[in-house]
Protein backbone atom coordinates (compact mmCIF):
# COMPACT_ATOMS: atom_id res chain seq x y z
CA UNK A 1 0.00 0.00 0.00
CA UNK A 2 1.55 3.12 -1.03
CA UNK A 3 1.59 6.19 1.43
CA UNK A 4 -1.31 8.03 0.08
CA UNK A 5 -3.35 5.36 0.37
CA UNK A 6 -2.51 5.08 3.38
CA UNK A 7 -3.32 8.28 4.28
CA UNK A 8 -6.85 8.30 2.50
CA UNK A 9 -7.78 5.40 4.76
CA UNK A 10 -7.02 7.07 8.05
CA UNK A 11 -10.08 8.04 10.45
CA UNK A 12 -8.20 11.26 11.20
CA UNK A 13 -8.80 14.24 8.74
CA UNK A 14 -6.17 14.22 5.99
CA UNK A 15 -5.13 15.96 3.16
CA UNK A 16 -2.35 16.58 0.70
CA UNK A 17 -1.19 19.39 -1.51
CA UNK A 18 1.91 20.10 -3.47
CA UNK A 19 4.01 22.64 -3.42
CA UNK A 20 1.57 25.50 -5.85
CA UNK A 21 -0.46 24.27 -2.48
CA UNK A 22 -2.98 22.70 -4.39
CA UNK A 23 -4.87 19.78 -2.79
CA UNK A 24 -4.22 16.18 -4.47
CA UNK A 25 -5.74 14.11 -1.67
CA UNK A 26 -8.47 14.51 0.55
CA UNK A 27 -10.23 11.95 2.84
CA UNK A 28 -13.36 10.64 4.34
CA UNK A 29 -12.71 12.10 7.61
CA UNK A 30 -11.70 16.02 6.14
CA UNK A 31 -14.87 15.80 3.99
CA UNK A 32 -16.71 14.92 6.69
CA UNK A 33 -15.07 17.50 9.03
CA UNK A 34 -15.31 20.37 6.39
CA UNK A 35 -18.54 19.03 4.57
CA UNK A 36 -16.77 18.94 1.17
CA UNK A 37 -16.66 16.58 -0.79
CA UNK A 38 -13.26 15.38 -2.82
CA UNK A 39 -14.08 16.32 -6.28
CA UNK A 40 -14.95 19.97 -4.65
CA UNK A 41 -11.23 20.55 -3.54
CA UNK A 42 -9.03 18.55 -5.19
CA UNK A 43 -7.13 20.96 -7.44
CA UNK A 44 -7.78 23.94 -5.66
CA UNK A 45 -5.93 25.88 -3.12
CA UNK A 46 -5.79 24.19 0.26
CA UNK A 47 -5.67 28.49 1.67
CA UNK A 48 -9.22 28.87 -0.09
CA UNK A 49 -10.83 25.99 1.29
CA UNK A 50 -9.14 25.75 4.67
CA UNK A 51 -8.81 28.97 5.70
CA UNK A 52 -7.42 28.21 9.00
CA UNK A 53 -6.67 31.00 11.63
CA UNK A 54 -4.45 31.30 14.52
CA UNK A 55 -5.09 31.25 18.04
CA UNK A 56 -6.46 34.97 18.10
CA UNK A 57 -8.19 34.53 14.58
CA UNK A 58 -5.59 36.26 12.29
CA UNK A 59 -5.47 34.83 9.09
CA UNK A 60 -3.23 31.75 9.02
CA UNK A 61 -3.93 30.00 5.75
CA UNK A 62 -2.70 31.97 2.71
CA UNK A 63 -1.45 32.20 -0.55
CA UNK A 64 2.56 33.23 0.88
CA UNK A 65 2.07 29.67 3.31
CA UNK A 66 4.94 29.43 5.80
CA UNK A 67 4.69 25.93 5.75
CA UNK A 68 4.95 25.75 2.34
CA UNK A 69 8.00 28.26 2.69
CA UNK A 70 9.58 26.56 5.64
CA UNK A 71 9.36 22.78 3.21
CA UNK A 72 10.94 23.91 0.16
CA UNK A 73 13.82 25.43 2.62
CA UNK A 74 13.95 21.95 3.93
CA UNK A 75 13.08 23.58 7.41
CA UNK A 76 11.72 21.09 10.09
CA UNK A 77 7.77 21.58 10.28
CA UNK A 78 6.51 21.39 14.19
CA UNK A 79 2.90 20.57 15.00
CA UNK A 80 0.53 23.42 15.43
CA UNK A 81 -3.21 24.47 16.29
CA UNK A 82 -5.17 25.80 13.93
CA UNK A 83 -8.71 27.26 13.85
CA UNK A 84 -10.73 25.88 11.00
CA UNK A 85 -14.14 26.25 10.10
CA UNK A 86 -16.24 23.21 10.84
CA UNK A 87 -19.25 21.54 8.38
CA UNK A 88 -21.34 21.89 11.62
CA UNK A 89 -19.48 24.61 13.48
CA UNK A 90 -18.34 28.06 13.45
CA UNK A 91 -14.61 26.93 14.29
CA UNK A 92 -13.08 23.88 15.39
CA UNK A 93 -9.18 24.27 17.28
CA UNK A 94 -7.70 21.40 15.62
CA UNK A 95 -3.99 20.12 15.89
CA UNK A 96 -2.49 20.05 12.51
CA UNK A 97 1.04 18.05 11.80
CA UNK A 98 2.95 17.98 8.27
CA UNK A 99 4.49 14.85 7.08
CA UNK A 100 6.77 16.62 3.65
CA UNK A 101 6.73 13.56 1.42
CA UNK A 102 8.85 13.14 -1.41
CA UNK A 103 7.54 10.90 -4.85
CA UNK A 104 8.85 10.11 -8.09
CA UNK A 105 12.44 10.45 -9.64
CA UNK A 106 12.03 14.19 -9.66
CA UNK A 107 11.46 14.31 -6.15
CA UNK A 108 8.14 15.94 -6.30
CA UNK A 109 7.02 16.72 -2.81
CA UNK A 110 4.01 17.03 -1.23
CA UNK A 111 2.84 18.07 2.19
CA UNK A 112 0.56 16.04 4.17
CA UNK A 113 -1.91 17.67 6.89
CA UNK A 114 -3.08 15.44 9.89
CA UNK A 115 -5.47 17.15 11.96
CA UNK A 116 -6.55 15.74 15.25
CA UNK A 117 -9.54 17.66 16.55
CA UNK A 118 -11.56 17.89 19.98
CA UNK A 119 -13.51 14.61 21.18
CA UNK A 120 -16.60 16.28 20.85
CA UNK A 121 -15.86 16.98 16.86
CA UNK A 122 -14.21 13.60 16.33
CA UNK A 123 -17.72 11.91 17.73
CA UNK A 124 -19.72 14.15 15.28
CA UNK A 125 -17.59 13.13 12.08
CA UNK A 126 -17.64 9.53 12.91
CA UNK A 127 -21.84 10.10 13.89
CA UNK A 128 -22.56 11.73 10.07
Amino acid sequence: MNSLAVLASTADPAFASDMQGRICLWNEAAQSLFGKKADQVLGKFCFEIIQGRDSYGNRFCNSACTVRQMACLHEPIHGFEILIPGATADSLQARCSIIVLSRGARGRRLLVHLLQVPAAAATAITAS
